[in-house]
């Protein structure tokens, strides 16, 4: 059995056979074992104040699951310090009046839309894992947890937008 980390615990809760049935359906449809699924259902519902977490997966706008390969985290390793950079050096040429803008054709696509905001949910949760721990996670460490830990759930409630 796998050893629990020192930030969780256990609990022990009555369900409808029924309604068990159904959650570890769910949670494998996500990939995901039922304690890692109801923990993250939990926490959206805690900070997102109720409301359903997730599209059902007969849904038709659910996104198919993704092959989170090595290139995917590399690729965010890459690009996450990368676009940081540009921002900083754009907001620095705004004030010359020389920014670069991005064409268009990129700036106004549901990916990249879609990437940003998944940049800022890998740079949230390294944020709030470093202070948590009270120390820099680093940036490798935060999109590896990030894509482990909360990547299917988050990517299944936020379609790219059209």
């Amino acid at each position: 059995m796998k050893e629990r980390s020192p930030e969780n615990t256990s609990v022990c809760i009555s369900l409808d056979k029924a309604l068990l049935a159904e959650i570890d359906k769910r949670a494998k449809s996500h990939g995901l074992p039922r304690s890692r699924y109801l923990a993250l259902i939990a926490r959206h519902a805690v900070t997102a104040k109720g409301g359903a977490p997730l599209p059902t997966p007969a849904a038709p706008e659910s996104p198919q699951p993704l092959d989170l390969t090595a290139a995917v985290y590399d690729f965010l390793l890459l690009a996450i310090p990368a676009l940081a950079d540009f921002e900083s050096r754009k907001q620095a040429e705004q004030v010359l009046g020389t920014a670069p803008e991005p064409p268009e054709e990129i700036a106004e696509s549901r990916l990249w839309r879609f990437f940003l905001l998944e940049r800022d949910e890998i740079l949230r949760h390294k944020y709030l894992r470093s202070e948590a721990l009270r120390e820099d996670i680093g940036l490798q460490r935060a999109i590896k947890e990030w894509l482990q830990l909360h990547r299917a759930l988050w990517a299944a409630a936020h379609p790219p937008a059209d």
